[in-house]
């Protein structure tokens, strides 16, 4: 029975190109979705070896929330069984997630598939070698700082002499000036 892989793509056109290459040319089962909510409770199912995820996600909605492929990604991988689940970004923001990509690659962390060849081939060699990807998810793992933009904000509002309002983990952060 061929490997599933779930293809998150917004553009038709796209989501049939990759389906039929990731399909005749990798072997792979592919169920493909742009609904945000089909996408989890698919990634929450068993049975995934890996997700496609177009970055900028123009429709994209979770509970009628608009999300891109980052926020999609981060919801993915809050769901139980699915810290481990490759996923792979085959697009990516220009000029904003350059030094990302180039950061991931050059510490093992992923790889940069901007192709559908290049996908297929990064999805084969993880699913026919789990040593490597167990060691892309161990680097994943070490070099993780989910809290970053947060500390980044409150940096920030702290050089500008603003105190930030308490917030929950997953709130966005306002800051006040007293």
């Amino acid at each position: 029975m061929a490997e599933t892989v779930l293809v998150v793509e917004d553009d038709p056109a796209n989501a049939v190109l990759i389906e039929t290459i990731l399909s005749r040319f990798g072997g792979f089962a592919v169920v493909a979705s742009d609904d945000g909510d089909e996408v989890l409770r698919l990634a929450a199912g068993a049975g995934l070896a890996a997700v496609l995820m177009d970055v900028s996600l123009a429709d994209t909605r979770v509970t009628g929330n608009k999300v891109d492929g980052i926020e999609l990604t981060r919801r993915i991988r809050s769901l139980p069984g699915c810290a481990h689940l490759p996923i792979i970004l085959y697009s990516k923001l220009p000029g904003q997630e350059d030094g990302n990509v180039t950061f991931v690659v050059e510490e093992g962390a992923g790889v940069w598939a901007p192709t559908p060849q290049l996908v297929v081939r990064a999805l084969t060699r993880w699913i026919s070698r789990p040593h490597e990807k167990a060691r892309v998810v161990q680097t994943c793992e070490r070099l993780a700082r989910p809290d970053a933009a947060r500390l980044i904000a409150r940096s920030i509002a702290g050089l500008l002499g603003k105190k930030p309002r308490e917030v929950g983990r997953n709130d966005i952060p306002t800051y006040s000036t007293g």
